[in-house]
């Protein structure tokens, strides 16, 4: 997988055997680039992400981590999810979807019968629909903020289709020691990650390749 930009002389590779590092200390470049990425339109800023010499859509693609202490789940990830909840349905639970829609109808039939007004509904019934009404989530139990993001990541990479995530500073919210724990279990897991910080004033982990954009719009590499 790799990233272009107008900012990068060449394109970073990402992969889930190392981790890829862009420190932009350049603050307006480096404030442009996380608004694009919390918009979820960072091709608006030639930004692109690829796979195999394939552009690929951002939006549903990747996922954008900035909030450790409010790991929140994208509209876009949601619907993936989703997605992936209804075929588990309908493959592994036909009949128990089936009987809940048998039931859903039951239901209804006996609040028409009972009411003192007539009412038409729709019968085809989206399962979908019941998990946004009960605003099914995946659950999140570590209060250790780097479990939390482990399980965060490892959760997404399962149950849907995003390929590779971007973390905002994370070398400022977390030690030498825990990065690299979280690294090990990233490769592990095969999750594909580019961190991004706005500073290149820290440690570098065995498992990172770095470049840096410096405050002149300079480009550095560091292997």
């Amino acid at each position: 997988m790799m990233l272009a930009a107008d900012f990068l002389s060449k394109p970073m590779k990402i992969g889930s055997d190392s981790v890829s590092v862009l420190s932009v200390e350049n603050k307006k470049l480096y404030r442009d680039i996380v608004g694009a990425f919390v918009d979820e339109h960072p091709e608006e800023m030639n930004i692109v992400f690829s796979q195999d010499f394939k552009p690929f859509k951002y939006k549903g693609n990747v996922c954008f981590v900035n909030d450790y202490y409010k790991l929140d789940l994208s509209s876009a990830i949601i619907k993936k999810l989703y997605e992936n909840l209804e075929r588990f349905c309908n493959d592994e639970m036909q009949e128990e979807t089936n009987a809940l829609k048998v039931q859903i109808f039951n239901f209804l039939d006996r609040l028409v019968l009972n009411y003192d007004y007539d009412f038409n509904y729709s019968l085809d019934i989206n399962i979908v629909d019941l998990f946004k009404i009960q605003n099914l989530k995946p659950y999140i139990t570590s209060k250790n903020l780097l479990c939390s993001l482990l399980d965060f990541l490892v959760i997404i990479k399962k149950y849907t289709h995003i390929r590779c995530f971007v973390l905002l500073n994370l070398h400022l919210y977390f030690t030498d020691e825990e990065i690299v724990h979280l690294y090990e279990d990233l490769i592990y897991n095969d999750i594909s990650v580019l961190v991004l910080e706005n500073s290149s004033n820290f440690s570098k982990s065995k498992f990172e390749t770095i470049r840096i954009i410096d405050n002149d719009l300079c480009e550095i590499v560091e292997k």
